[in-house]
This record gives C-alpha cells, structure tokens and sequence, in this order.
C-alpha cells in the first residue's frame, strides 16, 4: 500500500466529497414518481389500445397491412404489390386478404408496435426509402406517423403482424 502523505489524506475526503455531489446531481429527482411512471408505461406498452383505432403498416417492398378495431371486433386487411405494380415487373407480394384478428395476436402487435415507435421511430421526411418500414396510427387522440428503419426489431413486428392477419 502507497502512504497517502499529509496531502493525500487531505484531498481524499474531499474527492469523495466531490463524487457524491457529482452522482447525487446526475440522479434524477422524484425517482419514485420516474419508478411508478415507468410501471404504468411497461403496463401499457403490453395492453391494446382503446377501440377504435386503425394501424395502416407499408413494408420495405411496398406491401400494405391495415390492422383496426371498432367496437368489438378486430379486423385486418392486406394489399400486396402485384406485379405490374412493382419497379421490377415481377415482384408479387402475395394474395389479398382480410379476415378477423385475435385479441391476443393484435396485444402482440400493438405491444411491438409501441416499442417500435419510443426506441426506433423518426418522422417522416415526405419520402420512404426502399426497406423501410412507414406506420400511421389512428387513435381517439389522433393520427401519427413514422419511419423505421430495417432492423430486427422491424422483423419482430412484421412476424407479429402476419401472425395476426391469418
């Protein structure tokens, strides 16, 4: 062990003074209300929102979903590109469809949908690059857009939609 000296034990107290004030000024106030807060959020991140609301989700290859729900029921449609529609002339995203959704499933996709939105979402900018995935939320508070980016919580919620939409 190193002897501190006369100085060291003098300026010791002193930097741990200076590093308790440093951490007590970089912890958040009201970290029971910032707990409770969080509680509620993850709460409500694992719930389906409050019909009606509709979620229109277009693809990185230009295939658009629409998941909704009105009253009771949950309903969802698909509108693939076709061939003719695509930039290659061959691409064919599938089949239409439309059919009756679970709650269970649309929970999962609106759990995923909400993570999506508050860790990877941005505004969009007028214009979607090819692979992005672009989100319009209809809810009783209002409408909402955003882009993400490809990524694998992208492919997580996209597995989750069509899992929902069968």
């Amino acid at each position: 062990m190193v002897p501190l000296g006369y100085a060291g034990a003098m300026i010791f107290p002193l930097l741990v003074l200076w590093l308790s004030m440093t951490l007590a000024a970089d912890t958040p106030t009201g970290t029971a209300q910032n707990t409770e807060a969080s509680a509620d959020a993850d709460a409500d991140a694992g719930a389906l929102e409050t019909a009606p609301w509709s979620l229109a989700y277009t693809d990185g290859s230009n295939n658009s979903t629409r998941l909704w729900m009105e009253g009771e029921t949950i309903a969802w449609s698909t509108n693939p590109v076709q061939p003719k529609e695509s930039s290659s002339g061959t691409y064919s995203g599938g089949a239409p469809g439309k059919g009756q959704a679970t709650a269970d499933a649309a929970t999962t996709v609106w759990t995923k949908l909400r993570h999506l939105e508050a860790t990877e979402g941005t505004a969009p900018d007028g214009t979607r690059r090819m692979g992005t995935g672009w989100f319009t939320v209809t809810t009783p508070a209002g409408e909402r857009a955003f882009v993400v980016e490809r990524s694998e919580a992208l492919k997580d919620f996209e597995a989750a939609l069509r899992a929902a939409c069968q």
